[in-house]
């Protein structure tokens, strides 16, 4: 019998491998793409929601501006210190005031009068932020 050399099937030396790193480097860059993508969108949700406070809070001080320059006669009675209005009476100011709460997570407000100088300032907490944000609106109401 004669003897037979049998030769190695595969890759030549230096290419073993190869394709195998490269697999896996590309499934890397996928996995950062993708945790990138879903971060993006964490971000992008949270900004969204403190835009609609926002929005919500601009909506409120300026509905409050218009129903004093509607009621002037009644002007020193808007003022809002602390949680309450000053006068406890007066419905428009501890409905809008009880509006705000409602509308706004941890919501508040306060109103400050200097003559005819108005300024108004809705306060709110983002769920899960522990910096309270606030949106203020000055204005003068003269007829």
């Amino acid at each position: 019998m004669k003897a037979t050399s049998r030769t190695r099937l595969g890759a030549p030396h230096g290419e073993s491998g190869i394709a195998l790193i490269e697999a896996l480097i590309s499934v890397l860059l996928l996995s950062l793409g993708i945790l990138g993508l879903i971060g993006l969108q964490g971000s992008m949700s949270a900004n969204l929601t403190d835009a609609k406070y926002r929005a919500e809070a601009s909506f409120l001080a300026n509905q409050l501006l218009g129903q004093m320059w509607i009621d002037q006669t009644n002007l020193a009675k808007y003022a809002i210190s602390g949680s309450s209005c000053t006068q406890t009476t007066f419905n428009p100011c501890s409905d809008w005031l009880t509006k705000v709460g409602k509308q706004l997570p941890g919501g508040g407000a306060s109103v400050t009068l200097n003559g005819t100088a108005v300024t108004i300032t809705v306060t709110w907490r983002t769920p899960g932020v522990g910096v309270p944000h606030n949106y203020v609106l000055s204005a003068n109401v003269v007829s």
